[in-house]
């Protein structure tokens, strides 16, 4: 799926995508955003699932002659399995759409009658089945191809007047949900795996505010003291302090929100007057800037977040606020030294450092956090007009650069020096002119080919240490 142009939306420092009303969204208020297989985005709101393919919003609705359309508009939860059928909770039970139809099943007749309390949910898949958790009914089985149902676990111990919240759902196959049994934060806790429901009884009174998977076999619990890795075998005995001495406050809310999976292994998790990241990879909790992207009357609505192929993040609002669509920058922002400078190329380096060559610039160099490192200076005359286009390792310590003008550069990305083998480029007639539309890659060991003009050329490094380079048009 393609993304529109970015567009200034509100008074946002930054630029982002607004989705609402006024360009296709059938609502303002979002329950649910799920990227398909195939990149289209589905949205469930009040009035109808939507399909977005970027440019357009295709609706569906319930419509009486026809049995094969949506059996409910008040859809809720959208879950995809693995073969790319889609699974659609809605107020009064649960719909199928089979993967490249644009038709539903109403599936609701199948399960133990809806109670209007909580909604059926998918939680779990195997092979052959999707499981619903159907409350106070019980965890049921619906083959995914004859939709046999199957009883799963009887929910023992539950007390059906008693309120449940769901602290994750799985994305995908094989990964788990967690319940929490009560309306105290310190409740027991369920998992549904596939070995059916297990209950861990918080003997020592955990307040658990979020749970967010890591792995099937892991979990970070994060609670009103700490946050802290977990087996999910044992999830209240931490194996890993990740952060002490937890300010909670932000979380103190009544009703649980579930964490949106967002780019780059990290969760949103929204609070009363702010919104929180934890990044799987640095194993922290940090505050998010949302007020750099929109205002704070919006944080009660935030509803679901998710991601596409391209790791832009969109969130969803409920209520209010429709979708926006921010860049993964926002959680991981690069801190370019130039205001608005355009980059042009990018490389990455043996060490995970990243090379970005600016539009009639230099080459700024950042860590893989983002964090800015230094610059690297190409020719001031060949700025005025050329910027660097094409660029790519061709060993651990040379770095090799192509401008839009004719030249190219060898960079000793130890020293810093810059040499010109724009001479190893073969003659061309036109060589006045500029050539934006290039590539290079690394073919082999010291071999990179690129393109010029018409032609692909390799270079070749001849001699370790000495930046002695070979041109010749690939065989």
């Amino acid at each position: 799926m393609l993304l529109q142009p970015l567009k200034h939306a509100g008074q946002s420092p930054h630029q982002y995508i607004e989705y609402t009303t006024e360009n296709g969204l059938s609502l303002n208020s979002v329950n649910d955003l799920h990227f398909d297989k195939q990149g289209f985005l589905w949205i469930a709101t009040a009035d109808g699932l939507q399909k977005f393919d970027g440019y357009h919003f295709q609706t569906f609705k319930n419509k009486a002659t026809d049995i094969n359309s949506l059996s409910e508009n008040s859809s809720t939860d959208i879950y995809e399995d693995e073969p790319g059928n889609l699974w659609i909770t809605h107020r009064k039970g649960l719909a199928f759409k089979p993967k490249g139809k644009n038709e539903f099943r109403d599936i609701s007749a199948l399960l133990p009658p809806y109670t209007f309390r909580f909604a059926m949910t998918c939680l779990y898949e195997t092979d052959s089945a999707v499981w619903v958790f159907d409350y106070p009914a019980g965890l049921f089985a619906i083959n995914k191809f004859t939709f046999h149902v199957t009883l799963i676990s009887q929910l023992t111990g539950f007390d059906p007047a008693e309120t449940i919240f769901l602290l994750s759902r799985p994305q995908k196959k094989g990964e788990l949900a967690w319940i929490r049994k009560g309306s105290r934060k310190d409740g027991d806790l369920c998992r549904i795996s596939g070995a059916g429901l297990t209950t861990f009884v918080n003997t020592g009174k955990v307040n658990v505010l979020f749970i967010l998977p890591q792995t099937n076999d892991t979990v970070v619990m994060v609670t009103d003291k700490m946050i802290f890795k977990s087996l999910s075998g044992d999830p209240f005995k931490p194996v890993k302090i990740l952060q002490e001495h937890f300010d909670a406050s932000v979380f103190d809310t009544k009703y649980v929100s579930l964490p949106g999976k967002i780019a780059g292994n990290q969760y949103l998790i929204p609070g009363i007057n702010s919104i929180m990241v934890y990044d799987g990879m640095k194993e922290n909790i940090v505050i998010f800037p949302y007020d750099e992207y929109f205002d704070k009357y919006l944080l009660p609505y935030l509803r679901t977040a998710t991601t596409d192929q391209f790791e832009n993040n969109w969130i969803g609002y409920n209520g209010i606020g429709g979708i926006k669509v921010i860049s993964r920058q926002i959680f991981n922002l690069f801190k370019q030294p130039r205001q608005h400078s355009l980059p042009y190329t990018l490389a990455t380096g043996s060490r995970g450092e990243i090379y970005t060559g600016l539009f009639l610039g230099d080459i700024e160099v950042y860590n893989k956090d983002g964090g800015y490192l230094y610059t690297i200076s190409l020719p001031a005359e060949d700025k005025k007009s050329g910027s660097p286009r094409a660029m790519a390792m061709i060993d651990s310590s040379t770095l090799i650069v192509k401008s839009t003008i004719n030249k190219m550069y060898a960079i000793d990305t130890r020293t810093l020096k810059v040499l010109d083998i724009s001479n190893q480029m073969p003659p061309v007639a036109d060589i006045a002119s500029r050539e934006f539309e290039m590539d290079m890659k690394l073919v082999n060991t010291d071999e990179l080919w690129y393109s010029y003009r018409n032609q692909v050329v390799s270079l070749v490094k001849t001699k370790k240490d000495i930046p002695v380079l070979l041109s010749q048009p690939c065989r």
